[in-house]
């Protein structure tokens, strides 16, 4: 079920984009490679923390578990760190 939800989510994009918008596709000056490591490392990380950062800081807040604070915190503060010394690096 879950390829089938993963062709779904991709089939459902690619026809809502071309269907309802008639323009082409969005371009991104990322390598392939760039974006299908970061789709993995995305993956293995909601698999990893039993959900995605988005469903702990909804759903996991809501319900008052601490597993979930520590998901959300720990995503907070990889992202404020990464945000902050990537221009600091030559980065983006």
């Amino acid at each position: 079920w879950r390829l089938y939800l993963a062709l779904g989510l991709a089939v459902g994009a690619a026809l809502s984009w071309f269907v309802v918008s008639g323009q082409p596709p969005w371009r991104t000056e990322v390598p392939l490679w760039q974006l299908v490591l970061g789709g993995f490392l995305a993956g293995f990380g909601a698999r990893l923390s039993n959900g995605c950062t988005s469903g702990h800081g909804i759903c996991g807040l809501a319900s008052l578990k601490p597993v979930s604070l520590l998901a959300v915190l720990t995503f907070m503060a990889t992202g404020f760190l990464a945000a902050n010394l990537v221009p600091l690096i030559g980065g983006y």
